[in-house]
């Protein structure tokens, strides 16, 4: 854990030199991303040997990201919609991508889809 925690630090520190003097606060929030992405990863893979459930890498980590990059190219295509629009059209593409690479097992299929039948309802 202390490792994680001087090379997060050392992370910050070189990330913030190179980016905020480039991009300013925009900068600094991104250092704090990739901060705090690689703290997240590190303490999962650390936690691992303790944790109950299975852990896949794949369907945990690499899924979601990709999704959520994909919705990000999307968004950023319509940025200029009104935000109504946007937000929705956002989590249905999040939604369908995570469905397209198949990132929910059968019990996480069938919780969803419980939901959508109850929200249909409604």
């Amino acid at each position: 854990l202390l490792r994680i925690v001087a090379l997060s630090a050392a992370i910050n520190v070189v990330s913030n030199l190179v980016l905020v003097p480039i991009y300013a606060a925009t900068g600094a929030a991104i250092s704090l991303l990739l901060t705090q992405g690689f703290v997240f990863v590190a303490a999962l893979f650390c936690a691992r040997p303790y944790l109950k459930a299975d852990f896949e890498p794949l369907n945990t980590l690499l899924k979601p990201i990709l999704s959520g990059l994909v919705m990000g190219g999307g968004l950023f295509l319509v940025q200029r919609w009104n935000i109504f629009l946007v937000i929705p059209l956002g989590t249905l593409i999040y939604f369908f991508f995570l469905f397209a690479v198949q990132a929910f097992d059968a019990d996480e299929r069938r919780l969803l889809r419980d939901a959508a039948r109850k929200l249909a309802r409604v």
